[in-house]
This record gives C-alpha cells, structure tokens and sequence, in this order.
C-alpha cells in the first residue's frame, strides 16, 4: 500500500496510510485536526474541482463563466444566473463519481434554472445512473 506524505500549514505532518489520514501537531500549534484535515480538504479540491469542471464541462458542452471552491453550510453546490457555479469543498470526502454528479447538476442548471422534468432528463442525458450518487449525498451527516 503507498503511503502518501504531506507537510501542512505550519508544522503539521500529515499522512494518508490506507484508509487512515493521520495528523501529527506540533505542541505549539492553535488548531486542531478538524481544522487542519479541512484545509487539507479545501487545498485539495481547489485543486481537483475546478479541473474535474473543465474537463466535463468541455465533454458535454456547458461551459460555466467561473467556478468558486467553498464551504457551503447547506449545498454541495449553487448556479447563478450570471452563468457562474459554486461548489462546496467538501465534496471531496466522496468518491469521484459523487463529485461528477454534483458538477454535471450544476453545469445543467446553466441550461434549466429549476428542477423540472427537462433539468432532470438533461442530468440524465449526460450521467443516465445519477440517482445513485444523489442518494449518496442525501444519506451523508
């Protein structure tokens, strides 16, 4: 199994073994590991996130004028009218299916700002097993 390494915020360690991500702090430190392993969290998907957009973006044909990487305290992810999408960064505790569904969601309210038949049939067109990923989400605390 490969280990992977990270050097944190600060002087924090971490390491992904498995299944396990472990933080090691250093005795000065003023954050914990929730905080820390969100950082983490948010660092990597502002990396993935708005690649994983471009690449299905340009696969289906809906391209968004910007994408933003956040918390949202209540979404997985948000649409503007102005042709802009949000997508909270936590997603990446998901697989990468889970993550797909979330952006190709979005990317289709550019076309359907509503969830009708025609948003859920477009959703379908690009992803047709998408309800399994959006029970995923539904099921998450």
């Amino acid at each position: 199994m490969v280990e992977e390494q990270y050097t944190l915020f600060g002087n924090q360690d971490a390491t992904i073994n498995g299944n396990k991500f472990i933080i090691s702090l250093s005795e000065n430190t003023d954050c914990n590991k929730k905080e820390i392993y969100n950082k983490w969290l948010k660092q990597k998907a502002e990396n993935y996130i708005p690649a994983r957009v471009k690449y299905l973006s340009k696969k289906i044909g809906i391209k968004p004028k910007r994408v933003n990487v956040k918390e949202q305290k209540t979404r997985w992810g948000s649409c503007s009218s102005l042709g802009n999408i949000a997508l909270n960064y936590k997603l990446m505790r998901f697989n990468k299916k889970v993550i797909d569904y979330v952006i190709i969601h979005e990317l289709c309210h550019l076309r359907e700002m509503n969830h009708s038949k025609k948003f859920w049939d477009l959703v379908f067109s690009f992803m047709p097993d998408y309800q399994i990923y959006k029970k995923k989400l539904k099921t998450y605390n």
